[in-house]
């Protein structure tokens, strides 16, 4: 089986078709243990999904309808 492979701007576009953003936390940023790598903001910065890496982010994007 081929591993497919997620790019970090197809999310973000994903991402914004629905409203939301795709923010990406450094591994030295002091929010990283808490919301790293990646997280899904919503309207009004409120954090929807954190602690995602980027196949789990675009699964879940997937899962929503536009």
């Amino acid at each position: 089986m081929l591993a497919t492979r997620i790019s970090e701007s197809a999310v973000r576009s994903k991402a914004s078709k629905r409203l939301w953003r795709l923010v990406k936390y450094r591994e030295n940023s002091k929010w990283y243990a808490q919301y790293g790598p990646y997280a899904l903001v919503g309207e009004r910065n409120v954090s929807r999904h954190a602690g995602l890496d980027l196949s789990e982010a675009s699964g879940f994007l997937d899962s929503i309808p536009i």
